[in-house]
């Protein structure tokens, strides 16, 4: 973090090093804070120059390899799987060229032939992917609803019916039990 410093016209100039650029940038402003923040927050934009060029597929494959000496292999087999086959619209996008509308278009057509918890997987690994990237970029996405499943109980006539088609059967114990128990 850069300090500012006092001008004598009294406003505060904080000098920023832009690694990337190899320059300085100056920020001048009325307070010591609101000068430093200046600096701070443009020393921040600009310390990532790759992700104007970076692709979103070059951002999953490094979030991939950053993650794998931490996550299990078949982890890093499904990533590499969501990678082959998800969201292919996308791949080829810069980072910096993405909006909402067109990861949510991608992620609609990625809905339309997969279940809603292989897109979520799927934006997920997206989302991970991008945040190590591009920390400020946020998207505004709508995902699926996962499916659900209706849970049918039986009766008392389908439980006798259970039972007698289980009678003699090892399944008739464990049967009986979970009905004599409510399960």
């Amino acid at each position: 973090m850069a300090t500012a410093k006092k001008l004598p016209s009294g406003n505060y100039r904080t000098l920023a090093w832009i690694k990337s650029e190899k320059r300085y940038a100056s920020f001048t402003a009325p307070t010591k804070k609101e000068s430093e923040f200046k600096a701070d927050l443009y020393s921040l934009k600009h310390s990532r120059p790759e992700a104007s060029t970076l692709t979103v597929g070059d951002a999953i494959d490094r979030y991939i390899a950053s993650k794998d000496a931490v996550l299990s292999p078949k982890t890093i087999r499904e990533y590499k799987g969501i990678r082959k086959n998800a969201l292919q619209s996308l791949m080829s996008v810069k980072v910096s060229d993405l909006t909402d509308e067109v990861v949510q278009s991608s992620i609609n057509a990625h809905s339309s032939t997969h279940k809603p918890k292989t897109v979520r997987n799927a934006a997920g690994l997206l989302s991970a992917a991008l945040s190590q990237a591009a920390p400020d970029l946020r998207l505004r996405i709508t995902l699926p609803r996962a499916d659900r499943r209706e849970i049918t109980i039986p009766d008392h006539d389908g439980i006798r019916r259970l039972l007698a088609e289980t009678q003699g059967s090892e399944m008739y114990t464990a049967i009986l039990l979970a009905a004599s128990l409510g399960l």
